[in-house]
């Protein structure tokens, strides 16, 4: 988008960030946040949909706007596990919000419907209102280039009643991200959860090596999209020869050049004698 990255307060009101406050607050030297809010479940799925195209095929890896059409086992284990730890930290950025002295909760459904969730927050930064950049704004938000298309998998489909619970008694593990998620009037789907119990998990995400991201990774990708091919072969009764070669996804640098089958195989060279 136009504004991406860019921090000129002569240009822009707000700065986006994905970080904790105690990160961007430092950098940006900012007074005021606003503190936009998605269903934390439509958010964890957005977000594994573009991690996973960040290693998608040449061509396909526009992440922005990635989508999967379809789960195998293997593949919903691994959004499972990345499910349950971006659960935890959806928890542990409400808590680092709550103590903030001048936040304004937004939320990202809202920003769907009209413009007065965009024209509470012009108002807030104390700024003029201005119904053309509104229009623009708009306009910028339904671009190809940054919107998601609608895949054959909705959140429903991903979350069932186990991983829903299990996740939804995470997100609600601290007060603060309870009264976030009451207020805005979130709810684990359809289903009803047990309450929940003290989850310590969350509390230690921070001290524990790694964190979400290095779920989803090139190779656990490739290898659970692996699996579930074969898997899917199986149950078809194809043989492996079936299955179309799968893309390398790597930067050209990272690639491993395979020899032709046909080559011959390169005799060792006799070390020249000494004169």
């Amino acid at each position: 988008l136009p504004a991406e990255g860019n921090r000129d307060p002569r240009r822009v009101a707000l700065i986006k960030a994905h970080v904790m406050p105690k990160q961007y607050l430092a950098a940006t030297g900012a007074t005021k946040v606003v503190l936009l809010s998605r269903h934390p479940f439509d958010a964890i799925w957005a977000e594994f949909q573009r991690r996973a195209g960040l290693f998608a095929p040449p061509g396909r890896n526009n992440s922005h706007v990635h989508v999967l059409d379809a789960l195998g086992p293997n593949l919903r284990q691994l959004f499972a596990r990345y499910a349950l730890c971006m659960a935890c930290k959806w928890a542990l950025y409400a808590l680092a919000h709550d103590a903030l002295p001048d936040v304004l909760g937004l939320r990202y459904e809202d920003l769907l419907r009209d413009d007065r969730a965009v024209a509470a927050a012009v108002d807030f930064l104390g700024l003029p209102l201005d119904h053309r950049r509104l229009a623009c704004a708009r306009h910028l938000a339904y671009d190809p280039a940054v919107r998601r298309a609608k895949a054959g998998l909705d959140v429903a489909a991903v979350f069932d009643r186990s991983l829903a619970c299990q996740a939804w008694h995470r997100i609600v593990a601290n007060p603060a991200s309870r009264r976030l998620v009451d207020r805005f009037d979130y709810r684990p789907l359809r289903f009803e959860c047990d309450p929940p119990k003290p989850f310590a998990e969350c509390a230690t995400l921070n001290s524990r090596a790694g964190n979400c991201f290095a779920t989803v990774t090139h190779g656990s990708l490739r290898t659970a999209k692996a699996q579930d091919a074969r898997i899917r072969r199986e149950r078809s009764g194809a043989s492996p020869a079936d299955e179309p070669p799968a893309a390398d996804s790597r930067p050209r640098g990272q690639r491993r050049r395979r020899p032709p089958a046909d080559r011959p195989a390169r005799r060792a060279r006799r070390p020249r004698p000494l004169r």
